[in-house]
């Protein structure tokens, strides 16, 4: 299986700094990734949806933004004190899925300057 030059999955965590993540987005850009797609999922919706939008300033609006949310089935067996079975407890996790793409190619960018 080949892999692409580049690696567009950014998965957005709590643990990673945000600068952090918009300077690999910025490297990719810069090294002619045509677009990326940043995931988050639970709390860390607000950072992703920060991050495209973060990118979409710097670039003067030349980024597009396509959104798209979902949301999976969580299973957690919670332990009962008094039963050794424990309980299941089903729930739902929200996700977001930012594809930001270039509007302009970017060998035409690199043309103009």
């Amino acid at each position: 299986m080949s892999r692409s030059r580049f690696d567009k999955n950014i998965f957005v965590r709590n643990t990673t700094h945000f600068k952090a993540y918009l300077y690999k987005c910025e490297k990719l850009f810069d090294n002619g990734a045509p677009e990326l797609i940043i995931h988050g999922s639970g709390t860390t919706i607000y950072k992703a949806t920060s991050l495209a939008l973060q990118l979409q300033k710097i670039h003067c609006g030349c980024l597009g933004l396509d959104i798209k949310t979902s949301s999976m089935q969580l299973e957690s067996k919670q332990d009962m004190l008094d039963d050794m079975d424990g309980e299941v407890i089903n729930r739902q996790k929200s996700a977001i899925h930012i594809r930001v793409f270039r509007k302009i190619p970017a060998a035409v960018l690199r043309s103009k300057n």
